[in-house]
């Protein structure tokens, strides 16, 4: 694992670098002490994991995320903070954990191997061929492209990358029971179940939606709220 650790306090810095070299099992650290280049060093190196602090000097990290050229795509990233009051602002972000300072370095171990697992698991399901009967015949798709899926009567309709879609004729119930083995599938209401991976931002409040990185806005039930809250490490 190639970590990137962003933190404009050297000396602070310095401490978690010792710690982190000592403790967790990594291949690789960068540091910077800002965003200045961030973009060249996620062009140039292998990240894999961004260990970031919140407050740059006297801006935010978030500030630096909205005005990259390039996105971090799918680059796990670790927000690190003293304080608690960023956590519900870092949302927007899908931070994989936030994590408090001064650095528990069990516990970014914790989340360090939580995301080598995960990577392990999509690695393989990107690999992973479903196939969906269809009034034509059967259509074979990869499980890591499926977005989400939405109940039509008694058909389902599958919602793929590239705007695709595909009409089924399984009820959703029985398409989720098939794949209920992939834990990054929820079932987000009576009519949808969504990929974990394609949900882009979770409006709280009376909406209480998901907005998927296609845009579609999907509403989440009031059984599954907390659930998916868990699921994103919503404080």
């Amino acid at each position: 694992m190639n970590l990137l650790l962003i933190d404009d306090d050297e000396a602070v810095a310095n401490g978690m670098i010792r710690q982190i070299k000592e403790f967790c099992d990594i291949q690789s650290l960068h540091y910077e002490q800002g965003y200045d280049n961030i973009e060249s060093v996620l062009d140039n190196k292998n990240i894999d994991v961004i260990l970031s602090d919140i407050r740059i000097g006297n801006t935010l990290a978030f500030d630096y995320l909205d005005n990259l050229t390039s996105p971090l795509k799918e680059i796990p990233i670790i927000f690190i903070s003293a304080y608690h009051d960023y956590a519900r602002y870092s949302i927007k972000y899908r931070p994989y954990e936030y994590l408090l300072k001064p650095l528990d370095v069990d516990s970014l171990n914790d989340v360090l191997n939580n995301i080598t697992t995960r990577s392990e698991q999509q690695s393989h399901i990107s690999k992973e061929i479903i196939g969906f009967s269809t009034n034509k015949g059967v259509r074979f798709v990869k499980i890591n492209e499926i977005q989400y899926l939405s109940a039509d009567s008694n058909y389902t309709e599958v919602h793929l990358t590239n705007d695709r879609k595909i009409l089924i004729s399984k009820s959703l119930g029985k398409v989720e029971s098939e794949l209920g083995i992939h834990d990054f599938f929820i079932r987000v209401g009576r009519s949808n179940i969504i990929n974990l991976l394609y949900v882009k931002e979770y409006k709280a409040g009376k909406k209480n939606q998901v907005i998927m990185k296609d845009g579609k806005a999907i509403s989440v039930s009031i059984r599954q709220r907390q659930q998916l809250k868990n699921l994103f490490n919503i404080i």
